[in-house]
C-alpha cells in the first residue's frame, strides 16, 4: 500500500509523509457486492527523513477492518469497478486509531 500523511500545523509547515507498506489480509464476502476484512501491515519504507526521499525503515505495525461495497461499474465502460470502502485502522507501535472513507476506480487492462 502506497500512503501520504499530512500533520497540519497552524504556526509552521504542514508535514507530509509518503509511505509503503505491505500488509496480509483476510477476506469474507458478505454478498456479492459486499465484503468484510481485516490484516496487518507492516511499514517498509517512507519520507520521513531530511532529503523527502523514499527510504528503507523499519516502519510501524498496523492492524485494521475494512468493510467494502463494491459495484460493476459505469454501464459505457468496459473492464472497470467502483468501491466505496469504510476503514478501521489501530497503529500498534504508536497506539492510535484512524478511520477513513476512500473511493476507488479500478480498470483491467
Amino acid at each position: 500500500m502506497w500512503d501520504r500523511e499530512t500533520e497540519y500545523f497552524i504556526d509552521k509547515p504542514n508535514i507530509e509523509v509518503e509511505s509503503f507498506t505491505a500488509a496480509g489480509m483476510l477476506s469474507y464476502s458478505v454478498l456479492d457486492c459486499l465484503s468484510a476484512s481485516t490484516g496487518v501491515g507492516k511499514g517498509l519504507a517512507n519520507t520521513d527523513n531530511s532529503k523527502k526521499e523514499m527510504k528503507f525503515t523499519s516502519g510501524d505495525w498496523a492492524t485494521g477492518i475494512f468493510h467494502v461495497l463494491g459495484t460493476p461499474g459505469l454501464p459505457f465502460l468496459e473492464r472497470d469497478s467502483i468501491a466505496l470502502s469504510l476503514n478501521y485502522e489501530y497503529n500498534l507501535s504508536e497506539d492510535e486509531t484512524s478511520v477513513s472513507v476512500d473511493l476507488s476506480f479500478g480498470w483491467s487492462f
